[in-house]
């Protein structure tokens, strides 16, 4: 994994990993329409906080959180468990 930089106490290239995974995993995560919806909103804000000069950790954790606990709401599977590793092993 390649930490591009960190930013504001933001570790952008672990960020970006986790939703360059998410991103190519999320229609085998199995969520309703409205839940998927809601995720790749979830990932629109947290790829704008990623690209700012100061990014808000606080807005990017909120994000995060919101995308785990849709992600443990479809059950688990191998990507599931997956992701929701991703996201425990980023830190602020």
């Amino acid at each position: 994994m390649e930490n591009a930089c960190i930013a504001n106490g933001v570790d952008v290239g672990q960020i970006s990993d986790f939703i360059k995974q998410l991103k190519e995993n999320l229609h085998q995560v199995g969520l309703p329409k409205e839940q998927q919806a809601v995720v790749e909103s979830e990932v629109e804000t947290i790829s704008a906080e990623l690209v700012s000069a100061q990014p808000q950790p606080t807005v990017i954790q909120q994000s995060l959180q919101s995308i785990r606990t849709m992600i443990e709401g479809a059950g688990v599977n191998l990507i599931t468990n997956g992701l929701m590793f991703m996201i425990d092993k980023i830190h602020f």
